[in-house]
């Protein structure tokens, strides 16, 4: 049964990322100042300094902080668990290699309970390089889809929709049964559709 005093559950799947994690957690706390969150940092088993960081977020964040270990399942294996461990109504993805806008949480909260209906929705992006300068200065979503865009899923040549621009139920990824943990690569996409 899902704690009603957490509304999104963002899960952040991690192996041997010392160097990107310590940075995240400054962002994550920015980001979730104002809604009932927590954060579910996931090890898929690291052998670097990864675990003192996990620490570091535990006192940062206190409750609404947890950490699993996936046993280097993958990082959908990882996401899965998250997922499953998961007490919010909502889910939303962050890769240590990702940065979100302060309001990222906040907006899509709005849209979705301006849309009850909506099962998931996401965001642009941007491409940025590793001293956060954007690769791309323009959308890399030319069109927004909305409603029922499974037809326009199927035609998509690149991934438009990115884990971490995403927010969806938790109830109806376990349904779809997550992540394919089978697949290396697009098990996002595969989610999505």
């Amino acid at each position: 049964m899902q704690d009603n005093a957490v509304t999104v559950s963002v899960v952040i799947p991690v192996r041997d990322e010392a160097g990107a994690i310590g940075p995240l957690l400054d962002e994550v706390a920015a980001a979730l100042t104002d809604r009932a969150f927590e954060v579910i940092v996931v090890d898929d088993g690291s052998t670097d300094r990864t675990s003192e960081l996990r620490r570091e977020f535990a006192s940062v964040l206190g409750a609404r902080y947890r950490d699993l270990d996936s046993q280097r399942r993958g990082a959908s294996g990882a996401r899965n668990l998250g997922i499953e461990a998961a007490r919010g109504e909502w889910i939303a993805f962050l890769d240590s290699d990702d940065v979100w806008i302060p309001e990222k949480l906040g907006l899509q909260l709005d849209a979705l309970h301006a849309n009850p209906e909506a099962g998931f929705c996401y965001t642009d992006f941007f491409e940025f390089d590793d001293a956060y300068h954007i690769l791309h200065p323009r959308h890399i979503i030319p069109v927004a889809m909305e409603g029922s865009i499974y037809p326009q899923l199927l035609e998509i040549r690149h991934n438009l929709i990115t884990c971490p621009s995403v927010m969806a139920r938790r109830d109806l990824v376990i349904a779809d049964g997550g992540f394919d943990e089978s697949m290396r690569v697009c098990e996002d996409i595969d989610l999505w559709t």
